[in-house]
């Protein structure tokens, strides 16, 4: 069974899509929009996104559960480049569905593992209720647990990119710094093509760190809970 669009492909065919594709939605995050406004339970108080980032950009990324091998991983790694987005104006603010104390205790193991202290912001989300507004869960991947989304937003809050990946795949902290330094650089020409020596030459000196870092056991304590780690997400 598929539902008729109005809109037609350039041979002039109606578009056509299965009816279970159509869904509805109180909001579709597109480029350009202004981030809704609204205040978050967080891992350092109830804040909203102006609050935590200032008048900065911000990278607003969700790590679907705590104590999970790819988002401590994730974790990790973009805590290690807090220093070189805040150097570059952008906030890290992370979203998650697992809850402030259980991001609490994922925070202290990482310390006692890795020996790196996490103060990025962390938004809990456990009934995945604004995730399901931010277009975060995609059922055909899974109906319980976030997908790794992440938006980019100027200092007017305005959404600049989005990137999807599934839950299982990592993203890489160091693009991600390239990726909104040269939307940066973007606005700071006005929208010209880059041409410019340091357009051409900024994202290369990310590249000596460009590999992703994953932790490693570094004592006989477990790093993982077998209690929490969400079945399927690696």
């Amino acid at each position: 069974m598929y539902q008729f669009f109005a809109p037609r492909s350039s041979s002039k065919s109606p578009i056509r899509l299965p009816q279970e594709y159509r869904e509805k939605a109180r909001w579709h995050p597109k480029l350009g929009d202004t981030f809704p406004f609204c205040t978050f339970n967080t891992s350092v108080g109830t804040k909203s996104l102006a609050e935590l980032s200032g008048s900065n950009w911000i990278y607003f990324f969700s790590l679907p559960r705590a104590f999970t091998p790819v988002c401590t991983a994730e974790l990790v790694s973009f805590a290690r480049y807090q220093a070189d987005f805040h150097a570059n104006g952008v906030r890290l603010i992370a979203f998650s569905q697992s809850t402030v104390q259980c991001q609490r205790d994922w925070f202290a193991m990482v310390d006692a593992q890795f020996g790196i202290k996490i103060d990025i912001p962390f938004i809990e989300d456990p009934n995945l209720a604004l995730a399901k507004c931010f277009g975060m869960v995609h059922p055909k991947e899974s109906s319980e647990h976030m997908i790794r989304k992440s938006f980019v937003l100027d200092p007017k809050q305005r959404i600049r990119s989005m990137v999807e990946y599934p839950a299982g795949i990592m993203r890489n902290a160091a693009e991600a710094l390239g990726h909104v330094t040269n939307l940066q650089q973007y606005d700071r020409t006005a929208g010209r093509i880059a041409t410019t020596q340091e357009q051409a030459i900024a994202p290369l000196l990310l590249l000596d760190r460009a590999e992703p870092v994953v932790p490693r056991r570094v004592s006989s304590k477990p790093v993982f809970k077998d209690d929490i780690t969400l079945q399927g997400v690696d």
